[in-house]
Formats: C-alpha cells, sequence, structure tokens
C-alpha cells in the first residue's frame, strides 16, 4: 500500500508539473521522453502495425524498434511530454474534429481515418468507441487533465491528498478533484473548433434514448453465456468482498456455487472485466470485419432475391 500511495503522490506530481501522467498516447502526438534537466532524450512513435519506433529528438533518425506486444517503458527519473506526430496524423486530427463541428457522423470519421490507414496505438482499426474520446480528450487543446476517474486498487487522490479507497471497481471522480495544467504541450485543435465540437456531443448525449431491458443493466454481461472449463456447467457472476472491504466481480461455476461439488470439485473461477473486457473487444472487431466482407454481402443480396426483395 505504501508503494500505491507514492506511485500516486509521483503521478499527481507529474501531471501538477504537465507532465504526461500515464496511459495510452492520444492519436496525433508521439512521446517526447526528458530527463530531469528537462534535456530531450528520444521520442517514441506507435506505428500502424502495431510496432513502436524510438527516434532522435533532433534529427528524427530511428534509434530503435520494438516489435509487436512489446513496448517501450520509460526509466522511473524520466518524464514525458507530448509532441506532434507526423503531419499526415496531425491533419487527420484536426479534419476529423473540423468534420464532427460540421455535422459528419462519428461512423464517417471512423470510415476515413480506416481507408486512410491510420490505425490506432495498438495497430487496431478504428471504432465509433474509439473516435469518441478522441473528441472528447482535452489533450488536443494541449490541456493535460488526471484524475478524472480512479484505478488504483488502494488509493485514490481526493482533496488534494491520497486517501484509501474500499473498492477495486472504477471510480469517477468530481471536478473538484480534477488536476487540471494548460498548454502543457503543443495544441493540435484550434480552441474554438475543440469547444464546437464538445457542444455537439452534450447535444448528442441530451437526445440519445437509453435502451431499456434488463440485459443493458446487468453487472455481468457474460452471465450463462460461459462454461466452466472443469465440468461444463454455466458460469455466474459473483462479487467477493476481501475482509478490508474491496469487492472484486468474477464468473464463477454455477454447479460449484450451488454446492454440487459432486458434479464439480474445483472452485474455477474468471475475473470479470478481464473477461467481459476481451470478448467485446473480439466482437467490436468481428461487427467490423462483416461490414467488409465482400462474400457475405453477396450471399445476403442472393438470399435476398430468391425471397423475391
Amino acid at each position: 500500500r505504501k508503494l500505491s500511495r507514492d506511485t500516486m503522490r509521483g503521478t499527481v506530481d507529474r501531471a501538477k508539473r504537465g507532465y504526461w501522467p500515464g496511459g495510452p498516447i492520444p492519436f496525433g502526438y508521439d512521446r517526447l521522453i526528458i530527463d530531469e534537466q528537462g534535456e530531450p532524450k528520444r521520442i517514441i512513435r506507435d506505428l500502424e502495425d502495431g510496432t513502436q519506433v524510438m527516434l532522435h529528438p533532433a534529427t528524427g533518425g530511428m534509434l530503435d524498434r520494438f516489435a509487436k506486444g512489446k513496448r517501450y517503458k520509460k526509466q522511473d527519473h524520466e518524464l514525458c511530454t507530448l509532441v506532434a506526430s507526423t503531419p499526415e496524423r496531425v491533419r487527420a486530427v484536426r479534419q476529423m474534429f473540423d468534420d464532427f463541428a460540421n455535422g459528419k457522423a462519428t461512423r464517417q470519421l471512423r470510415e476515413t481515418l480506416n481507408k486512410a490507414g491510420f490505425r490506432t496505438s495498438r495497430g487496431a482499426l478504428f471504432t465509433v468507441q474509439t473516435i469518441i474520446p478522441i473528441l472528447e480528450n482535452q489533450a488536443y487543446v494541449g490541456r493535460c487533465v488526471y484524475n478524472r476517474r480512479t484505478l488504483s486498487k488502494w488509493h485514490r487522490y481526493s482533496e488534494g491528498k491520497s486517501v484509501e479507497r474500499q473498492d477495486e471497481g472504477v471510480e469517477r471522480r468530481g471536478k473538484g478533484d480534477w488536476i487540471i495544467k494548460d498548454d502543457a504541450w503543443p495544441a493540435l485543435v484550434d480552441a474554438n473548433v475543440f469547444d464546437k465540437v464538445q457542444k455537439r456531443r452534450q447535444s448528442d448525449k441530451a437526445h440519445n434514448t437509453r435502451a431499456q431491458g434488463r440485459a443493458v443493466r446487468a453487472n455481468y454481461l457474460l452471465t450463462g453465456l460461459m462454461v466452466c472449463g472443469c465440468c461444463g456447467a454455466k458460469m455466474t457472476g459473483q462479487t467477493c468482498t476481501s475482509g478490508k472491504g474491496y469487492r472484486t466481480r468474477y464468473y464463477v461455476c454455477s454447479a460449484h456455487h450451488a454446492g454440487r461439488k459432486d458434479q464439480c470439485p474445483t472452485r474455477y473461477s474468471v475475473p470479470a472485466d478481464v473477461v467481459e473486457s476481451y470478448i467485446l473487444n473480439l466482437i467490436t472487431t468481428d461487427l467490423y470485419r462483416l461490414k467488409t466482407d465482400d462474400n457475405l454481402h453477396k450471399l445476403v443480396a442472393d438470399e435476398l432475391r430468391r425471397l423475391g426483395y
């Protein structure tokens, strides 16, 4: 817990000074790694194939390359800020904000980016779900915003200090706890354009209707859809609370959970957050592929003709 508290203090200090606090780098930016004296050491750029390259901060020459699945990790004494990436990416970001401010739909922005060959920092296709956070990210106007939500298992930053928390889930923080630093790095998007985009986003949210139904409100999206690897019974959701009050969601074997230990003697469990994120990512990727599947389009057209439509 002391390590957790010290880590949070270090991250808070970096954010207050206008350095990147951590997490995925926004599309259109590169990492600039600097030393304690503020001297640029190297630039780290994510490529479309999911790899990374290390570039010289002055010449732009390549110093090293990291294979897909391997990521650059800065030293503890080093700091990170953001710099503009390639001119093509910067133009794509500005065009995206301009187009959305002028009424284009997020799915059109997605199509434009993907057709131009751009990819996320992990080398994946852009989706509506990855476009929306870009449009709402204040980093594009040069603003560092940290502590909008708490992911730390042990501590939260609240009212100017680190305090212990009692829940492992994501916790959204009030604006009073946000750490904001303007002009932290070069802005890629004009402030007026960014404001227009935020107004449209708020309008869209106000007019969107929420789907009703138990599945939408379910805490465990995959209940009944997974089976136990030991006995084949359905997996069901369960929230476990530790002696310290920390809560964690799991999928557990329904047979073992119901006391049928002769059917399933093993207490088989899977962390819910891990498996749900993995499955949702697979579904999103597969649905996008189906949209561009020419064979599927032909089969649907043939079937419609057969039915007389």
